[in-house]
C-alpha cells in the first residue's frame, strides 16, 4: 500500500500539527506508515536544519541549494525505501515549498527550482498534497504565539510583502497541479481539518490498491 502524502502551506497553517495527526490516525488503523519533515529525518539533513536555524542571513540560493542537498538524502535514504516496502510516507514540507518560498518569496527562478527539485527528488512528487491555507494576519499570529525551538525561524522575520507572495505562489502552484493538491481551508477547528485530511487519505489510498 505504498503511497505517499505532503502538507504544505506558509508558516502558522497548522502543517506540522496536521502532519502529526495524520501518522497517529494511520497508527489506530494499523495502517504503516512514517512521518518526515523537511529539513531533516536523516542525520546528515538535520544538521542543514541547524545550519539554516543558525544562519539567518544566507543568501537565497544558498537557501535553496541547502534544502535540495536535504531533500537528495531524505528522498534516497529515507521516502525511496519506505515507499519500496509498501508504507505510506507522510511528509511536512516538499518540493513545493521550495518553489513557493525561494521561488516565488524569493525571487529565484521558478524553472531553475524545478529542474532542482526533479534532480532532488529522482523526479519522485506525492501522490497526494495538502495544501492547508489561511489568511495571513491568522497565520502571522499563530506563528508569533507559538514557542518551538524546532521552527527555521528565517522565514517567519520576513515582512507581510515576502509572507504574501509565497501564499499566492502556494495558489500558484495548486492551480497548476490541481489534480495532486487539496486546499483545506486551516481556520477551522483542528479536530475537523484532521478528520477531512484523514477521510480524504483513505479514498486516495483505497483508489490506488
Amino acid at each position: 500500500m505504498s503511497f505517499f502524502i505532503s502538507i504544505e502551506g506558509f508558516d502558522g497553517t497548522g502543517k506540522s500539527t496536521q502532519a502529526s495527526i495524520l501518522k497517529k490516525n494511520l497508527d489506530d488503523l494499523k495502517i504503516d506508515s512514517i512521518l518526515v519533515r523537511e529539513p531533516g529525518s536523516t542525520s546528515f539533513s538535520e544538521k542543514i536544519r541547524e545550519i539554516l536555524k543558525d544562519n539567518t542571513e544566507i543568501e537565497t540560493l544558498t537557501e535553496l541549494l541547502l534544502f535540495q542537498a536535504s531533500r537528495f538524502e531524505l528522498v534516497k535514504k529515507v521516502i525511496i525505501p519506505n515507499l519500496e516496502m509498501g508504507k505510506v510516507v507522510i511528509t511536512d514540507r516538499f518540493s513545493d515549498s521550495s518553489v513557493a518560498y525561494q521561488g516565488y518569496g524569493g525571487g529565484l527562478d521558478i524553472k531553475l527550482i524545478e529542474t532542482l527539485n526533479n534532480i532532488s527528488t529522482s523526479s519522485l512528487k506525492p501522490d497526494l498534497t495538502f495544501l492547508l491555507d489561511l489568511n495571513l494576519e491568522s497565520s502571522m499570529k499563530r506563528t508569533f504565539s507559538r514557542n518551538n525551538d524546532e521552527q527555521i525561524d528565517k522565514f517567519e522575520k520576513k515582512d507581510s510583502i515576502f509572507h504574501k507572495k509565497v501564499k499566492d505562489g502556494f495558489l500558484e502552484i495548486l492551480k497548476n497541479n490541481n489534480d495532486r493538491i487539496i486546499k483545506i481551508d486551516a481556520s477551522k477547528d483542528i479536530n475537523e481539518i484532521s478528520y477531512l485530511i484523514l477521510k480524504l487519505s483513505l479514498e486516495k489510498i483505497n483508489e490506488t490498491v
